[in-house]
């Protein structure tokens, strides 16, 4: 909801793209959170959180003080894309420590 809201213009951004990293950041949790709720679903919330992220950026088009902006996209598909790689590196390296513990003990 915060994303439609009407947007003031701040006099101290914290840096030139903190817009961007927040749009990265929203989605990398948001794909956190559902790859961990539906581990099997990963295609299924890739597509969902595209259009949702999709979806935020026209309707931000029909607010007053906000834009629609393809770079805002974009930067929720690295989110997206950052979660992903995060939750498959996590998985990967929790298999190989269950593994080695399960080649330790045939020993």
């Amino acid at each position: 909801m915060l994303a439609l809201l009407p947007e003031y213009p701040s006099q101290w951004p914290l840096f030139a793209l903190a817009d961007k990293f927040v749009h990265t950041a929203t989605f990398l949790v948001l794909t956190l959170m559902g790859l961990r709720a539906y581990p099997a679903r990963v295609l299924l919330i890739v597509l969902l959180l595209a259009v949702l992220g999709g979806g935020i950026e026209i309707a931000q088009g029909y607010v007053v003080s906000r834009s629609q902006e393809l770079a805002d996209f974009y930067a929720d598909l690295i989110g997206i894309a950052t979660g992903v790689v995060l939750t498959m590196a996590a998985s990967f390296v929790i298999a190989s420590k269950k593994l080695r513990e399960k080649m330790a003990k045939q020993r």
